[in-house]
This record gives C-alpha cells, sequence and structure tokens, in this order.
C-alpha cells in the first residue's frame, strides 16, 4: 500500500508556463487552425475530439497567458 502511494506522488504536474517551450504552444495554435479548417468541410465526432483534446492542452498549458506575455 505504501508502493502505491509513493507511487501516486511521482506523477508529473502539468507544466507551468515558465517551463513550456513556446514552440508547443505555436505547434498547438497550428493544428487548431486545421481542425477548424477541416470542421468547415465536414463536422464529424473525431473533428471535435481533436478539438476538444488541443483546446485542453492549451489551457493545461496556458498558452494564452504566454500569447499575452509577449
Amino acid at each position: 500500500m505504501a508502493a502505491t502511494l509513493i507511487c501516486g506522488l511521482a506523477i508529473p504536474f502539468p507544466l507551468q508556463a515558465k517551463e513550456l517551450d513556446p514552440n508547443e504552444c505555436a505547434a498547438l495554435r497550428a493544428e487548431l487552425r486545421q481542425i477548424t479548417e477541416a470542421q468547415r468541410e465536414r463536422s464529424t465526432p473525431y473533428l471535435q475530439d481533436e478539438r476538444k483534446r488541443v483546446k485542453d492542452r492549451m489551457w493545461t498549458l496556458k498558452c494564452e497567458e504566454m500569447e499575452r506575455r509577449r
């Protein structure tokens, strides 16, 4: 049981904005643009899920905060 608790503590926390590679945010924004373009042609559950995944990752990495700081 103690091993389970210790392993639970070893889970990495989300990156702080200061630790983030700014290129990752740029890549996520580009991916979001591609998904948006694809959704204009056809909207599918897969594209909706991908958009949510990218937006969640951007929120986790605080990409919007980095954008404002520049």
